[in-house]
């Protein structure tokens, strides 16, 4: 009999966490471009043809549910980047493992995600998770000279612990801190030392009838690095009018060698992206985007250690029911310096040509 009453009571139990703990969500995307990529005829390869997953929105598997327990909300996220194409020992790893806590309060985050401001870069390229993006890398290892991330100072996710608000009158906030996924606690290092970074993030999005409106600003900053006030800031603006959208981006990074560096001299950065978008009959989506990052290298030199990298890109993506879309996307690029010597060496105009498809699960 007590055997029977055990077996009951486990049962009951069972049920009860059941009921508390929701049956995972497995999910996943599969992202592909077939590339046609023209360098300037001084590089070595001129022209290249190529299948490729997007490196910064890779093919990906992933699991993720919910818990609820007296009044409090947990979620989980874990997932896997799939990316077949790159060569190194990067071709399967850890993009998300992430956790939230939280209730009418808000939630703490934690685990490896993103960061405070990052995910409101990717909100503004409305071709991000294409090899075009200005939210992405894939334009380095096509085209000669061009830097990472041109529409914004962009880190992406890390293990970090952090904050985001309920929404209050259309506002939410969130902040976030890393040590850029070091486990080292030896504080007394001074050299490869893993610096603290911070972000907090302020946004505002409301509707008025047709009409949408975005705001976004970010203020990063990073201590016990190599070099000294380093910081971020950046603005951002989503405008919305029934089927077109406007958005518009720009940031400022600047930092600083150390003191008592022999040469010391201070960097800036200055990323700004703007996006057109329109809709048509739900499936079609069109998007002209422009980005462009002016490098100093040395704001304590001459005016001729600038150079810039610029990308004017056109897509279009065409919905094949719930799960399925196909694109095609086009970009020019161009890399200039103010030297002339640096310029004849390594300035850079080159066009990406790309036919792209992404399956969804």
């Amino acid at each position: 009999m007590k055997k029977i009453l055990l077996a009951g009571l486990c049962l009951v139990l069972a049920s009860a966490a059941l009921a508390e703990l929701k049956m995972p969500t497995l999910y996943g995307k599969i992202n592909k471009e077939y590339r046609y990529v023209k360098n300037e005829t001084k590089f070595k390869y001129a022209t290249n043809t190529n299948v490729v997953d997007v490196e910064n929105s890779e093919s990906r598997l992933g699991v993720k549910g919910a818990y609820d327990y007296d009044g409090l909300k947990s979620t989980y996220k874990f997932e896997l980047g799939l990316n077949s194409t790159n060569a190194s020992a990067e071709r399967i790893r850890i993009r998300i493992a992430e956790g939230t806590v939280g209730n009418e309060f808000g939630a703490i985050v934690f685990g490896q995600t993103w960061m405070a401001g990052e995910v409101e870069a990717v909100l503004h390229d409305p071709l991000a998770g294409t090899g075009v993006s200005l939210v992405g890398v894939d334009q380095r290892s096509m085209v000669e000279g061009i830097e990472d991330f041109i529409g914004v100072e962009y880190r992406g996710r890390n293990d970090l612990i952090g904050y985001k608000s309920p929404k209050f009158y259309n506002f939410q906030f969130s902040t976030t801190v890393d040590k850029n996924g070091s486990a080292s606690l030896d504080d007394t290092q001074t050299t490869g030392k893993a610096p603290t970074n911070w972000q907090n993030c302020l946004t505002y999005n409301n509707k008025f009838g047709d009409l949408s409106l975005g705001l976004t600003g970010v203020y990063k900053k990073r201590s016990g690095a190599a070099t000294d006030k380093n910081v971020s800031t950046v603005g951002g603006l989503k405008l919305g009018y029934m089927d077109f959208a406007f958005t518009a981006l720009y940031t400022k990074y600047s930092f600083e060698t150390p003191n008592g560096t022999a040469t010391k001299q201070k960097t800036e950065n200055k990323h700004m992206m703007a996006s057109l978008k329109y809709v048509l009959l739900k499936n079609n989506t069109f998007a002209l985007t422009y980005g462009k990052v002016e490098v100093d290298t040395g704001l304590t030199k001459a005016l001729t250690d600038k150079d810039s990298t610029s990308q004017i890109a056109f897509g279009y993506i065409r919905k094949l029911g719930d799960h399925l879309s196909a694109r095609v996307t086009y970009a020019n690029l161009k890399k200039e310096y103010d030297d002339a010597t640096l310029e004849t060496a390594g300035g850079n105009k080159g066009q990406i040509f790309a036919l792209g498809a992404q399956i969804t699960f």
